[in-house]
């Protein structure tokens, strides 16, 4: 391979491209030597029109970009885990304009995008839909103690769960010090959940979130945002600007946890929930 900054290799129908799955773009990427991906020296996969049934682990250094969002599916092929979700993320992974799904018939440890303890991930201009009838799967959820900066940007999502949580992002209870996370422009859609402790989002034991410009709309008696703190120290505060938060019939689009503190700017709630010791400033 070429040793330039930024090479890119194609994944799309035979003829049309030099792979034809995104896990044989990925395993063609050398893994050590002069040729492997670095902060300097990062690759990027190019992905043409198609559906593609597969479930992928990402690699640190290395970008997705489909050709748009409405003709690139991922989706989990029949054979899939049911530990596993479609997308396994990584360090230092951007990835844009394309649809992810999970297979009909998941189970609640199914969640279509994930990652644990990864930092420096950029999620831009995709679809993330749960595509099970029964409703038991999320769509993105990110944990562990160690991740700092997630951007996720022109996301949208669609989760037909009664419990759960559409998104969900979640720090170190004992110490929460997670930094960097900002949603932009999101659409998060909830509309079945049923249960007190439900959320489309879910922002958990991250010292600062930041939520800007987005729509999220749920149903009652699920939350729109629910702000939580688990450990018994550590700041958690979130930042809601110039967002919508609609429940339908509820009385707690926002929901502010015990020891949180949401600032609210230039945003709009259809009802406010806080617990002891939590703060709308």
């Amino acid at each position: 391979m070429a040793s330039n900054y930024g090479e890119t290799l194609t994944v799309g129908k035979p003829g049309t491209a030099t792979y034809s799955s995104i896990t044989s773009a990925l395993n063609a990427i050398p893994t050590s030597g002069a040729e492997a991906p670095t902060f300097w020296k990062r690759y990027t996969i190019f992905i043409n029109p198609g559906t593609y049934e597969e479930v992928v682990s990402c690699r640190p250094f290395v970008n997705w970009v489909g050709i748009n969002k409405s003709s690139v599916l991922i989706i989990a092929p029949p054979s899939q885990s049911s530990s596993t979700g479609t997308i396994k993320l990584d360090d230092f992974v951007e990835i844009q304009s394309l649809t992810a799904v999970s297979r009909p018939g998941s189970t609640p440890s199914q969640w279509v995008i994930h990652a644990n303890n990864k930092s420096n991930i950029g999620l831009r201009n995709i679809d993330v839909i749960p595509q099970d009838t029964t409703a038991r799967s999320g769509c993105i959820k990110i944990t562990g103690g160690s991740w700092t900066t997630i951007l996720m940007e022109f996301v949208g999502m669609s989760y037909f769960g009664e419990t759960g949580c559409a998104l969900s992002i979640s720090g170190n209870a004992s110490a929460p010090q997670n930094s960097d996370l900002h949603l932009r422009n999101m659409f998060v859609d909830a509309l079945k959940l049923n249960v007190v402790e439900a959320a489309a989002i879910l922002l958990q034991d991250c010292h600062t979130s930041y939520l800007s410009n987005s729509l999220v709309r749920v149903k009652s008696p699920g939350a729109g945002v629910m702000i939580r703190r688990t450990g018994a120290s550590g700041l958690v505060n979130a930042l809601l600007e110039g967002t919508s938060v609609e429940c339908v019939g509820g009385t707690h689009a926002l929901d502010v946890g015990s020891n949180t503190t949401c600032y609210f700017r230039f945003s709009h709630a259809d009802s406010q929930l806080v617990h002891p010791g939590g703060e709308i400033v």
